[in-house]
């Protein structure tokens, strides 16, 4: 839990594979928020579909539920993750039918989620600084490519319109 306010995206995947392998769910997954819903981002052990076959890869969101629910519908526990008044996320465990957690499962992912509180904080605004970073650089982009169209224009009209004039002249 020292390393939790860190912003490393790999933060979450190691979350849930340490709450699944120190408990004995068979699932352990985190939610994120984004905007009015939570979208389940990482579990493990990671959906077998190809596209989650590697463990390190991103996986694509699965499920998205309204940030107000209650209960996470298919888990059988869960630490909402709260910053400042704010619900951030959840993390959830998911037994075996018929399998109730121990008191030590509860505790984990107890301290776990009220721990994460400032680690989604600050990966939320890690994100959100690369995403303004993303729409500068296009921004810039775009500027640059519209002051050289209008240098080349500029260009285009002395050499077709001034300097003809300029050459009649003489």
């Amino acid at each position: 839990t020292r390393g939790l306010a860190a912003t490393d995206e790999t933060l979450l995947d190691r979350v849930v594979r340490s709450l699944a392998d120190g408990t004995s769910a068979e699932q352990a997954a985190a939610w994120i928020r984004q905007g009015d819903l939570l979208v389940r981002s990482r579990s493990w052990p990671v959906d077998p579909s190809p596209s989650h076959a590697d463990p390190a890869a991103h996986p694509v969101a699965i499920e998205a539920l309204p940030v107000a629910i209650e209960a996470l519908p298919g888990t059988d526990r869960t630490a909402w993750v709260v910053y400042e008044g704010t619900r951030l996320g959840a993390l959830t465990l998911t037994f075996p039918r018929g399998q109730q957690p121990s008191a030590i499962d509860e505790r984990l992912l107890a301290e776990l989620g009220a721990g994460m509180g400032l680690a989604l904080h600050n990966l939320t605004l890690t994100r959100d600084l690369e995403d303004r970073v993303v729409t500068l650089r296009e921004s810039r982009r775009r500027i640059v490519a519209a002051q050289d169209r209008a240098r080349r224009r500029l260009e285009r009209d002395l050499h077709d319109g001034a300097q003809q004039r300029l050459v009649a002249l003489k």
